[in-house]
């Protein structure tokens, strides 16, 4: 899944006293923005899937369920999520 037009999010992280405000909507938007702006038509991460406040970021940004895209990561663990970049999208 991963070539020249796929970026990745790695470790996105909004600390306690932070969250609740917008910075992680913020910081996705941004990210998504940045990785168009390089050529990227699509994003991949993968969060913890009891990081339920993670999965429901990504998801009311758009993101889907994927296949896992790193070779050995335990389903039961990890959820791979992709958004496509397109002209739509920020």
């Amino acid at each position: 899944m991963l070539d020249e037009h796929t970026a990745e999010i790695k470790r996105m992280y909004v600390s306690g006293d932070a969250r609740g405000h917008g910075i992680g909507r913020y910081l996705l938007h941004h990210l998504e923005r940045h990785a168009a702006s390089r050529g990227a038509t699509q994003i991949v991460l993968e969060t913890g899937r009891r990081n339920t406040a993670a999965l429901a970021l990504y998801r009311r940004a758009g993101y889907l369920p994927c296949p896992s895209y790193v070779v050995g990561r335990d389903p039961r663990v990890n959820r791979a999520m992709t958004k496509p970049l397109g002209s739509s999208s920020p």
